[in-house]
């Protein structure tokens, strides 16, 4: 006899029929008004860090991103720039810790972070508006890249806020951002993997839900989401 917790399978039943309900616009999580995908996200994609600033001067933004990437090619993290063009009304940079979903260090013109994945991943990015208000969180999962390196992914957030932001805020699943106790983050860790396991078992269960719906991108730093950033993030550099 198999047995599954039943919080666990009112979560998987709500991504079945969400598409066909209407949720509120926006949810309040720790204090924090957040765009309801962002619910959404986490309980589909695990442990996960979500963070949105301000630059405190908008005119070193290159220099921020000079020392970003001095700092990615010190930890052997991937990353590619992102230029402004036509199609990308952003600047910045993606980076990819092994194992890690990309952590966008993306601004628009007035310094705020700014998330362009809906420019990105658009059948017809020249019809998408700027919308800083529903945009301006942006959400990686970290769960797959493991303790050590969502640490560091920490820490890093922690001296680009010190150094170069007037307001960041950062919500981190596994606590570490806002206990700094090692041993609250690696009891989280634990927490999300027994959830992630419960959740794969109840799909093969439930069998009329496909899992791949609720895997993660494999990580790959030349892979199709690289490729497709590199078209739409380098095209008219003119505009930089």
């Amino acid at each position: 006899m198999v047995f599954f917790n039943p919080f666990l399978i009112c979560i998987i039943c709500i991504f079945t029929i969400s598409p066909l309900i209407s949720f509120p616009k926006t949810i309040c999580l720790g204090g924090h008004v957040l765009p309801k995908h962002h619910l959404l996200n986490q309980l589909k994609m695990g442990l996960t860090i979500s963070y949105r600033g301000t630059l405190r001067n908008p005119q070193d933004l290159e220099l921020m991103l000079n020392d970003v990437t001095d700092k990615c090619m010190e930890f052997d993290w991937h990353f590619m720039p992102i230029h402004r063009s036509s199609i990308m009304p952003v600047r910045g940079v993606m980076i990819t810790p092994p194992g890690s979903e990309p952590i966008w260090l993306t601004f628009s013109l007035n310094g705020h972070m700014y998330n362009p994945s809906h420019f990105i991943y658009s059948k017809h990015p020249k019809r998408e508006m700027i919308n800083e208000e529903r945009h301006r969180w942006i959400f990686t999962k970290t769960q797959k890249a493991g303790v050590e390196t969502h640490m560091a992914i920490i820490k890093f957030f922690q001296y680009l806020k010190a150094t170069y932001f007037e307001d960041f805020e950062l919500l981190d699943d596994s606590q570490y951002w806002e206990t700094g106790e090692v041993y609250v983050c690696l009891i989280r860790f634990d927490e999300f993997e027994e959830i992630g396991t419960k959740t794969d078992a109840l799909l093969n269960f439930l069998g009329d839900i496909k899992k791949d719906h609720y895997a993660s991108d494999d990580v790959d730093p030349f892979g199709p989401r690289q490729v497709t950033i590199w078209r739409k993030g380098w095209i008219e550099l003119n505009m930089n």
